[in-house]
């Protein structure tokens, strides 16, 4: 008696004819146009963290001018302060309450108010003022809110000057922001380049 199988016998030679699958060199394409899309992702991602901390950064200087002259105006702590201001250094920027025993400048009897003092000691950031030097420290004087500004120089005239061009920069990228302080007003605005 004879036996038979009950399977089909296959022809490899037709199975590799008949392929449904991809090839090595269809597989490393498509590894290679998938590294490509992640480099370029990673990269774009990378710039845009830098430009966001650096605008985190920039806002930060902003907002202690702004929240200086807030204070003033609101009267805050009248009784006890003078004068709300922010110093502008080159690699920081403290806002404090002017009631130590020197007036009119930073001191270490002045109080930091809103723990509002950032260091960029560890970035590329940087702080310039045009046709000033620094220390600048901007003074809003309580319940009037008047500007004064004052830099190694003095007291900053308001009849010579109409305001105060304040840059911050990323040294390493090409990123910078000014600030421009209004001595009539004391209002601030924010350009992306600097004025002419």
């Amino acid at each position: 008696m004879e036996h038979k199988c009950s399977y089909k016998k296959y022809n490899y030679d037709s199975l590799m004819n008949n392929k449904k699958g991809f090839t090595l060199v269809e597989v490393l394409l498509i590894i290679l146009v998938l590294g490509l899309i992640s480099i370029t992702a990673v990269s774009s991602y990378l710039n845009a963290a830098k430009t966001f901390n650096f605008v985190g950064a920039y806002k930060q200087v902003t907002d202690s001018v702004r929240t200086a002259r807030s204070y003033a105006l609101t009267n805050r702590d009248s009784e006890n302060v003078d004068h709300y201001g922010v110093e502008i250094n080159q690699k920081e920027v403290i806002s404090f309450a002017d009631t130590g025993s020197v007036l009119h400048e930073h001191d270490n009897d002045d109080q930091k108010f809103e723990t509002r003092s950032y260091k960029f000691v560890d970035t590329n950031y940087e702080l310039q003022v045009t046709d000033f030097s620094l220390p600048l420290t901007l003074l809003y004087a309580t319940g009037s809110g008047e500007l004064f500004v004052y830099d190694d120089n003095g007291l900053i005239e308001k009849d010579l000057h109409s305001y105060v061009e304040i840059g911050f920069f990323d040294t390493e990228e090409d990123i910078d922001n000014y600030i421009v302080v209004f001595l009539l007003s004391g209002l601030i605005e924010e350009f992306k380049e600097a004025l002419p």
